[in-house]
């Protein structure tokens, strides 16, 4: 004896039913079996299944602010509508189901059943779940799709008129007794009656067609209406579950977390190691180079008491009258003539450093120039904006001021109009002989 469950909702988890975070997930076993049947990308489906009734739109547009960009968009921004509805059917439950094999055959024959016999709700996704605690479940996405009216897209996401177009409609139904009796009110004589939705009577007979499938498997099903007590108890053991599956996933993350102190522990000595070398190392370049140091000193007393001959004098640049430079005598330093270095090679290296250092006063010239060019666009297209809002306003004024003068001034106003636009037509048709 086992039960059956169809869920209908409105929350679809791509990743969970793909499994692309399933290592993230406490109660799915990474080794359990997982089958995406269907799986259609939301965006692809959309343009399957609304493109050319989009693009047939668009088309009759002559205003472009009336054109739709995408449809999905316009659907996912509509608080009353859902871009994509998501079914749970399940054979058993999480402590009694069948043989994983028989649930995933009654479960592939549902789904090809119910893409035959529900024209009208496209399904772009099938996942079947094997993996997690309880009974395997299938997970079945789908964008119910219905005939638009005159006015619109020709086919449009819409519940309501799709349910409608397989027979399923809102409408009220007796309240029964114990005995199968409508239950009558005493004032009135008349049968109590309740909301049965479409979604109630789809909900409905999905789950008896699933019944009925089950039993083409010698699976005898019972869904009895328990007390609310029981479904009290249910829910007390749902939680306990979900909190014993948060407790597991706790435990995991702390032993991650000393896991990776551990691994932190050991990079520390490590690198408290390596410190020990490169602080070694750095001693010895310190000596190092301070042997530089002084090796280097003793060049420079050799190279200032150097006498240089006039050829190689005449290179030299006058900086007394460089007084574009900031310090001068920096350059003068940069640009010094090496020991044994030959002339061109100098002069080579004095324009060279000269070049760079015009190239960089240009550069801080281009990026002024290119900051005071935008200011200056900006503050024209501010401008622009300003004159069109002024123009709109006083369009509006004289709007307002024509609404408020009575039909006697109107007809002033009116005459006054004439009297000017002929005036007008005169003046610029003066000496016209309008006989010939």
């Amino acid at each position: 004896m086992y039960t059956c469950s169809f869920h209908h909702g409105t929350e679809c988890v791509p990743v969970h039913n793909r499994r692309e975070i399933s290592a993230k997930e406490a109660h799915i076993d990474e080794e359990g079996i997982h089958f995406s049947w269907i799986d259609e990308d939301i965006s692809d489906a959309y343009e399957r299944i609304f493109g050319e009734a989009l693009k047939e739109y668009n088309e009759k547009q002559k205003r472009n602010d009336r054109k739709i960009k995408s449809y999905l968009k316009n659907v996912r921004e509509n608080p009353k509508l859902n871009a994509v509805y998501e079914c749970i059917i399940q054979v058993g439950n999480e402590d009694n189901y069948p043989d994983e094999k028989l649930c995933r055959k009654i479960l592939k024959k549902y789904l090809d059943e119910f893409r035959e016999k529900n024209t009208s709700l496209e399904v772009i996704g099938a996942y079947y779940h094997a993996d997690e605690l309880g009974a395997p479940h299938l997970h079945l996405d789908y964008v119910p799709v219905s005939v638009g009216k005159e006015r619109g897209l020709k086919l449009k996401n819409n519940l309501t008129e799709a349910l409608k177009t397989l027979g399923y409609e809102t409408k009220f139904k007796d309240i029964l007794d114990e005995n199968g009796d409508p239950k009558i009110n005493q004032k009135t004589e008349k049968p109590y009656k309740t909301l049965y939705s479409a979604q109630m009577q789809f909900q409905e007979n999905e789950r008896n067609r699933l019944k009925e499938i089950c039993e083409t498997y010698e699976l005898k099903i019972e869904n009895p209406k328990r007390p609310p007590e029981e479904y009290s108890s249910s829910k007390q053991l749902r939680e306990a579950r979900n909190q014993r599956l948060e407790n597991n996933a706790k435990s995991e993350k702390l032993e991650k977390l000393e896991k990776d102190l551990l691994e932190k522990k050991e990079k520390l000595e490590i690198t408290a190691e390596v410190q020990e070398i490169k602080e070694k190392n750095l001693k010895e370049k310190e000596s190092y180079f301070s042997d530089l140091d002084k090796i280097t000193d003793k060049i420079r007393e050799e190279v200032s008491s150097h006498q240089w001959p006039q050829k190689e004098k005449d290179f030299f640049p006058d900086f007394k009258n460089l007084k574009t430079f900031e310090n001068p005598e920096s350059l003068r330093e940069k640009i010094k003539p090496g020991f044994g270095e030959k002339s061109n090679i100098y002069a080579y290296r004095v324009a060279e450093s000269l070049y760079s250092w015009v190239k960089s006063q240009i550069s801080v010239f281009q990026k002024t120039f290119n900051s005071l060019k935008t200011d200056l666009f900006d503050t024209k297209y501010a401008l622009a904006k300003e004159k069109e809002k002024n123009q709109e306003l006083t369009r509006k004024l004289n709007l307002y001021d024509y609404r408020n003068k009575t039909p006697e001034k109107l007809k002033e106003v009116i005459k006054e109009k004439e009297r000017k636009e002929q005036k007008q037509f005169l003046m610029k048709n003066k000496g016209v002989d309008y006989d010939r």
